[in-house]
């Protein structure tokens, strides 16, 4: 058995552990003094095991100022108390360099428990301390480094992401988490299509293609989950041996702008839309270079084809060099700023139309300066202003007729009422002489000479408005017939041709007005051909649309017409405009009233006709007469009576001329008939109050001063609506014949009369014989 050391060798022993520690040991005694310092202490503080040995305070000398107050107050804690204590404080070595050290240190009793003193240990932990303190230096770096990055990224409005290999969100910045409305916590590990309801990913995915691709990718996509469109961007992230390691997903709301987009492209086509529905010619061209830039639909269509990138005075005039009336030049000030619009009208040589253009300046969509111009078509405009020209000039011949026409009406009436006068009192001294009277003669003489006046005056009530008595449906190619026939026995050189329709068309007129109307046509016809030509009259059936009738002032629909054609002199346009003109003649002083084709024009436009002419020198003329044509048939005309037919009866006689009253007073007691008279409307009502029940027949003359004819009519039937009335008149003044015969009237006699016709006339109104006329 190894005999055990005694006390001297253990303490050498121990002593010889401690000197050869890397730590730096020491012990204090009890009384608070350094008692053992290990050798290596030299290599911890530099100072060596007897430099510490023979000065007591080395020990607290070397501490670091900043630290003295914590060695103090470890140096002198309560000793009774048996722990470990570690503290880490800093010394200054030989060299003044500051060095950290990491002391332990323990108090340590004996059996008795009596305290012998403080053993402690030291290690060098400087570099340990440096490499902390790099550690910590880069630690908060790194950190500042991500709150700084983190700053960054959640200040950035798009969203950014990371994900892995399997579409796992790592995370978003802060504005992912806005966008999905989501905290971090719902979204980490989820996949990016979860987040939106699928469960499987997008059918259109960046990300997708980067694992494909291992490549930067971007889409455009609308996601209809959310209904937003994004820009999606996705780029790799690959690890040191170039494995794609994550992917870093870049999203971008664009939904504002794609609706802006879109808006702007249904703008565009809302515009086009427009351009194109526009009935004008819209296009742009470039000032300098004339480059047309833009055409819209209707041009495209009336040109055949779309110009855009040709010259405009190329493709739309036919032009080799700039046109002569181009406006580019009007359109910009001095400084190159765009003016007004500028205007002018013109005829395109290409399409042959009239077109009213509108020109201005602007800035063209790449900034250079451009020539706008909208032209509209204006063709039909001028046609119609022709037209407008044309019914002026009828206008200017109709107020003339008009003019005329209220003269010769007043003439006629007047006139007439004298050939009352005259013709009466004939017809009553040829009622009262033998057939072989010595004056019967001179007295049909006088009554002969009061047709033809009679027939004058026809002639100038055709002028005047309104100036048509007994308008009937009637057959007009009768008419054509009847007074072609008559012409023609008188005018032996003139072959007259005939070319009429076989369904016999009808019109509502006065036969005797037409015929003289026609037989003017032929006179006129005779007079152009003075050695003999060829007539050609020709009826037919004809519809006249708004543009045909407007400029006649007639109304749109069937008409009738009748074609007057000679193969005489024919008339020059100056002649031709003026050949209706009242009193104007081409024939010598005295050879010609100038009443003819005047009498004629008026009396078709008062049968709400109208009558043209078309004609040329050496060529001959053609006169055309159009009529309204009428579904009425026609009424079988009843023989005159020219015997006297007496009767019996009270009739009151109603004339302001004394001489009509005197000679038609005679005529009906002559008759037969007791007569009453009244010289105004006013008489024959007061009469008419007082004898109602015995007058038979009131004869009511139209024209009157005070109350006229029409308005004395309407008071005479309020007092008794069954008194029978025959209007008797010389001139019918704006239809008041026709109006009154549709209130009622019984009848109508024409002045100048003959005593036979006015008993005919009376004694089917009294008697009540056939429909009154």
């Amino acid at each position: 058995m190894a005999q055990q050391p005694g006390c001297e060798e253990l303490e050498k022993q121990l002593r010889l552990i401690s000197d050869y520690t890397y730590s730096w040991e020491y012990w204090i005694g009890p009384d608070s003094k350094l008692s053992y310092v290990s050798p290596s202490c030299k290599n911890h503080t530099g100072y060596t095991q007897k430099d510490f040995l023979e000065n007591g305070n080395l020990l607290y000398d070397i501490i670091h100022p900043d630290d003295k107050d914590v060695i103090s107050r470890h140096i002198h804690h309560e000793t009774n108390i048996p722990r470990v204590e570690r503290l880490e404080f800093r010394i200054l070595d030989r060299n003044g360099s500051p060095r950290w050290i990491s002391h332990t240190c323990q108090p340590v009793y004996d059996d008795n428990g009596d305290f012998l003193g403080r053993r402690a240990s030291n290690w060098d932990i400087t570099d340990q301390k440096k490499a902390e303190k790099q550690r910590d230096e880069s630690t908060k770096k790194l950190k500042e480094t991500s709150a700084f990055l983190n700053t960054v990224l959640d200040a950035i409005p798009d969203i950014l992401g990371v994900q892995d290999l399997q579409h796992r969100i790592i995370r978003y910045n802060k504005s992912g988490y806005e966008f999905l409305g989501m905290s971090p916590s719902d979204v980490h590990g989820k996949r990016c299509f979860e987040l939106i309801g699928n469960k499987t990913p997008c059918h259109i995915c960046a990300t997708s293609e980067v694992y494909k691709s291992k490549k930067p990718s971007q889409v455009e996509k609308y996601v209809p989950e959310i209904d937003k469109w994004l820009d999606a961007r996705a780029y790799p992230i690959f690890d040191e041996d170039g494995n794609l390691f994550r992917i870093i997903e870049h999203l971008r709301d664009i939904s504002s702008e794609k609706n802006a987009e879109m808006q702007l492209k249904e703008a565009h086509e809302r515009l086009i839309t427009v351009l194109n529905s526009i009935e004008a010619h819209i296009y742009v061209a470039d000032i300098n270079s004339y480059e047309i830039l833009f055409m819209n639909k209707k041009m495209t269509e009336d040109f055949n084809a779309d110009f855009v990138g040709q010259t405009c005075y190329e493709s739309f005039r036919n032009e080799d060099s700039p046109c002569r009336i181009c406006t580019s030049h009007l359109l910009l000030d001095e400084n190159n700023r765009p003016k007004d619009v500028h205007s002018w009208e013109g005829q395109n040589p290409i399409t042959g139309q009239w077109y009213m253009n509108f020109d201005q300046a602007i800035n063209w969509v790449d900034g250079r300066p451009a020539r706008i111009q909208i032209a509209m078509d204006i063709t039909e405009a001028k046609k119609n202003e022709e037209d407008r020209k044309r019914m002026e000039r009828h206008l200017q011949q109709a107020q003339k007729l008009e003019s005329i026409g209220t003269l010769a009406g007043g003439i006629a009436h007047d006139f007439n009422n004298l050939l009352m006068g005259i013709q009466g009192r004939a017809s009553l001294m040829s009622a009262g002489m033998a057939p072989g009277h010595p004056f019967r003669e001179h007295v049909e003489a006088i009554m002969e000479c009061c047709r033809s006046a009679a027939d004058l005056t026809s002639q100038l009530l055709g002028m005047a408005r309104g100036g048509k008595y007994e308008a009937k449906p009637i057959c007009i190619n009768e008419v054509v017939i009847g007074s072609s026939t008559m012409f023609g026995r008188t005018k032996k050189e003139i072959h007259i041709h005939t070319k009429l329709l076989n369904s016999s068309p009808v019109v509502v007129a006065d036969r005797g007005q037409m015929e003289q109307a026609l037989l003017n046509l032929y006179i006129n016809a005779w007079q152009a051909m003075p050695g003999g030509g060829e007539l050609y009259l020709e009826t037919s059936v004809v519809h006249l649309d708004e543009t045909d009738s407007r400029p006649h002032s007639i109304e749109p629909g069937k008409y009738v017409r009748i074609s007057v054609t000679d193969t005489g002199t024919g008339m020059d346009e100056k002649t031709r405009q003026r050949v209706f003109d009242p009193f104007f003649t081409t024939k010598k002083m005295g050879r010609g009233t100038g009443l003819g084709l005047a009498s004629a024009y008026g009396i078709v436009k008062n049968h709400s006709g109208a009558m043209t002419v078309y004609s040329e020198v050496g060529t001959g003329s053609t006169f055309n007469i159009y009529l309204p044509y009428s579904l009425q048939e026609i009424e079988q005309a009843r023989p005159e009576k020219s015997e006297i037919i007496e009767g019996t009866g009270i009739i009151l006689l109603v004339d302001d001329e004394p001489f009509i009253v005197d000679v038609g007073k005679e005529m009906l007691e002559l008759l037969g008939y007791d007569v009453m008279t009244a010289q105004s409307g006013e008489d024959a009502i007061d009469i008419l109050k007082r004898e109602s029940k015995r007058i038979d027949l009131i004869i009511l003359d139209m024209i009157m001063p005070g109350l006229d004819g029409s308005k004395t009519f309407d008071r005479l039937r309020m007092i008794d609506p069954s008194v029978p009335v025959l209007l008797s008149s010389g001139y019918s003044m704006n239809g008041q014949a026709d109006r009154i015969m549709q209130r009622g009237c019984n009848g109508f006699i024409q002045k100048p009369f003959l005593i036979s016709q006015l008993s005919e006339r009376v004694r089917q109104i009294i008697r009540q014989e056939g429909p009154p006329e």
